[in-house]
């Protein structure tokens, strides 16, 4: 039960950082406001938005961890240090991310700005590996909660950004809500050897 209750809340922590970040919001909010959209279609496009960046990080997860059920089957005890040194490997990857991430130019093409959102978030593959003992069930409400709190964050952001927030929230650079990430995932998988 500890080790879904720490997942669960990594998991929860990644997909609110993540949409955070305006790399995420601040194209669609650009865009909105530039072409005029509708409160309606501006949460429409919001929650497709959340909802595709969490079906492909969903996606991509899913099939890393079939993959290596499948590949490693023999040695499945060790899914518990390769989901660690994932976990590690992955937040590295953020931190490293976040140190070479530049200023977003919202003068990129529309469509090219709003696949930005989509890509998938990799910090999922080592939290899924690393939950590989849980049950359908619990995996599942993981699945759940990341893809919710991935599409009502976003959805949050366009909203205070379109009530004027948004200036003071961009200043936040996404380097530091990759450095987040990045730390969420190191503590995890220290947690994760003392659970």
């Amino acid at each position: 039960m500890a080790l879904f209750l720490i997942l669960l809340a990594v998991a929860s922590s990644v997909a609110m950082l993540h949409m955070i970040a305006p790399d995420h919001w601040l194209p669609l909010s650009v865009i909105s406001s530039g072409k005029g959209y509708s409160n309606r279609k501006k949460y429409s496009y919001s929650t497709a938005l959340g909802l595709g960046h969490a079906g492909a990080s969903i996606l991509v997860a899913g099939v890393v961890f079939y993959l290596g059920i499948s590949l490693v089957h023999i040695y499945i005890s060790y899914l518990v240090q390769a989901g660690q040194i994932l976990l590690i490997i992955v937040g590295l990857y953020f931190i490293i991310n976040g140190y070479r991430e530049s200023n977003i130019d919202t003068s990129v093409p529309e469509n090219s700005a709003l696949s930005v959102g989509i890509f998938p978030d990799l910090a999922l593959i080592p939290i899924l590996i690393s939950g590989y003992s849980l049950s359908a069930y619990e995996l599942i409400t993981i699945l759940l909660a990341f893809a919710l709190l991935s599409t009502l964050f976003l959805c949050l952001m366009v909203f205070l950004a379109a009530r004027g927030m948004g200036k003071i929230i961009a200043r936040i650079p996404p380097k530091y809500m990759d450095y987040m990430i990045g730390a969420v995932l190191f503590l995890t998988a220290a947690t994760i050897v003392f659970v």
